[in-house]
């Protein structure tokens, strides 16, 4: 393994009446940095969280009311597409009875059979 001179700790003699780096940086640590928070800031961040609050509270009222009125929509189709179905069916009920089928054959040139024929059941 290579070990760089580079790497070593070297004996630094600092000059007289010279602090050492880490001494020198606390003692320019501004005094408001020390300090703690401020009543205003902590009313800053309770009107913060209850704005965010709102927001969120606001959102999803409008999404129920979304998917209400969506809801709502989906009803009003289903009970049209009722509607529809049963006069649909009544359509094909009208079309499905004897007279409607027999006046049907007689304007497209067919004739009724004699006599109805019964075949009895084995």
């Amino acid at each position: 393994m290579a070990v760089y001179q580079g790497a070593r700790m070297r004996a630094v003699s600092l000059p007289a009446g010279a602090r050492p780096i880490a001494a020198r940086r606390a003692a320019h640590i501004p005094a408001r940095a020390r300090r703690r928070l401020r009543p205003v800031a902590f009313v800053l961040a309770g009107i913060m969280v209850a704005f965010l609050l709102g927001l969120v509270y606001l959102t999803q009222t409008l999404q129920a009311g979304v998917t209400g009125y969506a809801i709502d929509s989906l009803l009003n189709e289903r009970q049209q597409l009722q509607q529809e179905l049963q006069s649909q069916q009544g359509e094909v009920a009208q079309w499905a009875s004897e007279p409607q089928v027999v006046q049907w054959g007689q304007q497209h040139g067919l004739t009724r059979l004699g006599v109805k024929i019964r075949v009895p059941a084995r």
